[in-house]
């Protein structure tokens, strides 16, 4: 771990030293997609300008429709073409030649899309992460729990539920882990079990002026209607980027325990973390805390 923790201390150093224009003519694409995911991804909403530099939202976008430097991601790419458009009508008006450049642009990336895929690309609304792996979590033969990069999804005799990952988890930047776990009732008790998905996530913020990271863990609970927010911890923050994309550190890694008492409420515990628990109560009392 220490060994990987200077490698980005190492990149991250190296990176400041640069642009991503010098990297991207060196055909560096990793480097110099790294350097506009800070640029365009940790932009901060407020300050002196609203939005990014075109140019960087136009290249970033172009790398993910072409999969130079990163995963190629269709969906992104449109995204971040149209908050492209509007950044260029904001900076220099709608008939200027660079606006009508980035339209085409719009055009070009969105258009092939499929309806659902161009309306995922407009709920992004400036909020772009780099979601998990599209995987199964669970499934039985009634019920399948399955999560993307936008969503979790759990489908139930057929009828499928749909819960964004964005708003259950405040914009993350990065989602590197996500996880089902299911929590047995005491014995001789008349409970049931609970269900939860866990996730963490990298997010990034300013204070003072200085560009910070955190990396969140957040325990979803699935119910037959819903998917909500139980708990949600802090884990790691450091001053820097959230980029280039950084995995789970090893140190949190083992599984987190989860049990339940005879009340109904979960008691979790970080592995080797004596500080980072908390409970979270029966969903009739929505309790839930956090140390």
């Amino acid at each position: 771990m220490a060994g990987l923790a200077a490698l980005i201390a190492l990149w991250a150093a190296a990176a400041e030293a640069q642009s991503w224009q010098d990297a991207y003519s060196r055909r560096d694409y990793p480097t110099a997609a790294s350097l506009l995911q800070a640029e365009v991804f940790e932009h901060p909403a407020h300050g002196g300008s609203r939005y990014p530099d075109v140019q960087a939202i136009q290249t970033l976008a172009q790398m993910y429709a072409d999969g130079h430097g990163v995963l190629q991601d269709a969906l992104t790419a449109c995204a971040l073409s149209n908050l492209g458009s509007g950044a260029a009508v904001y900076q220099h008006g709608e008939r200027h030649p660079k606006t009508l450049e980035v339209q085409r642009q719009v055009e070009a990336l969105c258009v092939p899309l499929a309806a659902a895929e161009r309306r995922d690309a407009m709920e992004a609304n400036r909020c772009f992460q780099e979601g998990p792996t599209p995987r199964v979590l669970a499934e039985s033969a009634t019920r399948k729990i399955e999560v993307d990069r936008t969503r979790l999804t759990v489908v139930e005799r057929g009828r499928a539920r749909e819960h964004a990952l964005a708003s259950l988890l405040r914009c993350a930047q990065q989602v590197p882990e996500v996880r089902h776990v299911r929590v047995p009732a005491p014995k001789g008790t008349k409970l049931s079990a609970r269900e939860f998905v866990e996730i963490y996530s990298w997010h990034s913020s300013y204070k003072d002026g200085r560009r910070l990271r955190t990396l969140e863990w957040s325990a979803i609970e699935l119910t037959a209607q819903s998917a909500t927010l139980r708990a949600r911890t802090i884990l790691e923050r450091g001053e820097g980027s959230a980029w280039p994309s950084r995995a789970v550190p090893t140190e949190f890694s083992r599984p987190v325990t989860f049990a339940m008492n005879k009340a109904g409420d979960v008691r979790w515990q970080m592995p080797g973390r004596p500080g980072l628990h908390g409970l979270i109560g029966r969903p009739a009392t929505l309790r839930a805390s956090a140390r």
